[in-house]
C-alpha cells in the first residue's frame, strides 16, 4: 500500500480505473459516467488503488474493503468535475 509520499497523480489513478474497468480512455470513463442516469459511476481508492466498478457519483471518503480505510472516491470528484 503506498503511503502518502509515494501516492499517484490524479492522471495516472483515472488511467487505471479506466483500463480496470474497461474503457479505452479516460475520456470515454469521464463521458459515461457524467451521463450515467443512476448517477453511479466508477471509483478508486486514493491509499491502496483499489479499483470500484460502481460507486455513488459524488462519493470521496467511502469505506474501501481492502486497505479499511474511508479513501474511495469517485472518477467524477477525482476528475474535478463534481
Amino acid at each position: 500500500m503506498p503511503d502518502s509520499s509515494q501516492r499517484k497523480p490524479r492522471g495516472e489513478l483515472l488511467q487505471k480505473a479506466a483500463e480496470v474497468n474497461g474503457f479505452d480512455s479516460i475520456d470515454d470513463m469521464l463521458t459515461v459516467a457524467t451521463y450515467d442516469y443512476d448517477n453511479r459511476c466508477p471509483g478508486i481508492c486514493v491509499n491502496c488503488e483499489e479499483v470500484y466498478e460502481d460507486v455513488e457519483a459524488d462519493a470521496k471518503g467511502n469505506h474501501c474493503h481492502t486497505c479499511n480505510k474511508k479513501r474511495v472516491i469517485s472518477v467524477l470528484v477525482l476528475a474535478e468535475l463534481i
